[in-house]
């Protein structure tokens, strides 16, 4: 045997191997990968600013946050120790310990200690509750949970709520007390 007749051969028998292990490999394991997906931590941001333009190029709201979480799961979004500076025809400004936002981003779900307060000068209302519900579309906040309004020495609790940022209107559900003091 020749070395060209020994080296065909062992070209061949290397390609034999080669297609022998190609044919025989097992397909990957799909859960392995599924698992690294859902371990991933998807992104955070820590002392976050959000800025939103309207059409003219003002300013529509400002949201911060201590810490900004993404789900990589869900696409959802909790904040912690978030604050948004709403500025439609009367300022305002809602406060909470934390938010979430699903990945459809039409609503933010606040709670813990949430203050929604309206920054019309002379005039400031403050409504606080457990929880408040913001429509993004809407531009609606609401709860069913008990809240408390205040201005100046004047309290209102009641029973669920729906304030409608853009109009000025606020409606209260049920259970309505007022206190005024003068």
């Amino acid at each position: 045997m020749s070395w060209r007749e020994a080296l065909m051969a062992l070209l061949l028998l290397g390609a034999a191997v080669f297609l022998w292990n190609l044919l025989n490999e097992e397909e990957p394991d799909d859960s392995l990968n599924n698992n690294l997906q859902t371990e991933l931590p998807g992104y955070y941001l820590n002392e976050a600013e959000l800025i939103r333009y309207d059409q003219d190029g003002k300013r529509a709201y400002t949201i911060t946050a201590n810490k900004i979480v993404q789900d990589p799961a869900s696409y959802a979004l909790t904040l912690d120790k978030i604050n948004i500076d709403y500025h439609a025809n009367n300022d305002w400004n809602i406060q909470a310990d934390s938010a979430t936002l699903p990945a459809s981003r039409e609503q933010i779900n606040f709670s813990g200690n949430v203050i929604a307060t309206q920054n019309t000068p002379g005039a400031a209302v403050s409504f606080s509750s457990d929880s408040l519900l913001y429509n993004v579309k809407t531009a609606k906040l609401s709860t069913r949970d008990s809240i408390q309004a205040s201005k100046g020495k004047q309290t209102i609790r009641a029973t669920g709520m729906m304030i409608d940022l853009e109009k000025q209107r606020v409606r209260l559900h049920s259970n309505v007390k007022i206190r005024i003091q003068p």
